[in-house]
Formats: structure tokens, sequence, C-alpha cells
């Protein structure tokens, strides 16, 4: 299964949907390039990590991902937040503008694959993590600062994650309770 897939709940009281990618019509949305230069960022933007991911989550939803490349181990561990995206499957080289603000709730080794297979890595080194995060809001990507670093896979082993800047996004009922600026 791919890194960061959701693999368990919702709450019964929580908005949560799932978009996966069979019989998506992705020009229905609208796609960053990672290999794109960013935009003149604003000053009312806000850097956060950028999680590409073949799903997409709504405000308000619950979700556990379980993370296996080191620059999403890394990500997890040394962030609050970061911004999970559609990744575009056609191309494989974009996600969508508006991604879901993810705060991360908890982290933990995973001992386990998905089928229940006990991992073979020992706790202090593991191969893999399980987070929980809360979808509290929406953001629109506005550039993404390092774009080259998705597509190298030594700046993938060195832990290097996707940075992007972003604008708020206001939906009908906005749930978000970030603070004013993430790192």
């Amino acid at each position: 299964m791919q890194d960061g897939w959701l693999m368990a709940h919702t709450t019964p009281l929580l908005l949560f949907t799932l978009i996966t990618l069979t019989g998506w019509r992705s020009d229905a949305l609208s796609w960053v390039r990672f290999d794109a230069p960013p935009a003149n960022a604003a000053t009312t933007t806000q850097r956060y990590p950028l999680y590409p991911l073949c799903a997409s989550y709504m405000p308000c939803g619950s979700v556990e991902l379980r993370n296996t490349e080191p620059r999403n181990v890394r990500m997890c561990k040394e962030t609050e937040y970061f911004v999970a995206s559609l990744l575009n499957a056609e191309d494989g080289a974009s996600c969508a503008a508006v991604g879901t603000l993810l705060r991360i709730d908890g982290v933990e080794n995973a001992t386990r694959d998905n089928t229940g297979q006990v991992l073979a890595r020992p706790r202090d080194a593991p191969r893999a993590l399980r987070v929980r995060c809360t979808a509290v809001g929406r953001r629109r990507l506005v550039g993404i600062r390092n774009g080259d670093a998705y597509f190298d896979a030594g700046a993938r082993l060195r832990g290097e994650f996707l940075v992007g800047e972003f604008e708020a996004y206001d939906d009908d009922e906005s749930t978000d309770t970030t603070p004013d600026a993430a790192s």
C-alpha cells in the first residue's frame, strides 16, 4: 500500500471525504506542477510542508496515515501541521491547487504493516510511522519552494520534504484553529 494511504477511521460526527483517483477526471481540478517556479508570494502566505497523496481530505475529519519514506517520516516528526494535496495520477508531477491543512495529533512507530505482518526493523529504528491527524482547514497552494526535491531520490533519502507557500482558502464553515504561521 502506498506511503501515507488512509489506514483507519473516521468518527460518526465528522465530515470526511476520501476521493480516490479511480474514475476521477483530473481536468476538473486546478493543478500546480512541482517543477514550476514559485509565484511571488504575497505577505499573507504561510509556509507549510506539502504532502502529495492519492487521497483528499475535508476539514473536520480525522485521519490516520502510515509513513515509510524518510522525508515523510522526518516531516511528521519535525512539524505540527502540513498540507495534504491530491497527487495528479495522470502526470505524477503536480498536485491539486487546494489542499487540506492537517494538524498532527500523535506519532508512533508502526511495528506492523497494513496487513498485520510484523515489520523487520526494531522499534528504535522504525521503518514506518503511524500518524494521527485532524483536518483543520484548507489552503490554496501559491508556490512550491523546492519542487525539484520531489523527483530527486537523494533528497528523498536525505529526508527533504516539499515546502509550499499557501494562502487561506475559506470554506463556507471554516474550522481552522491554526496559528498565524507554521514552519
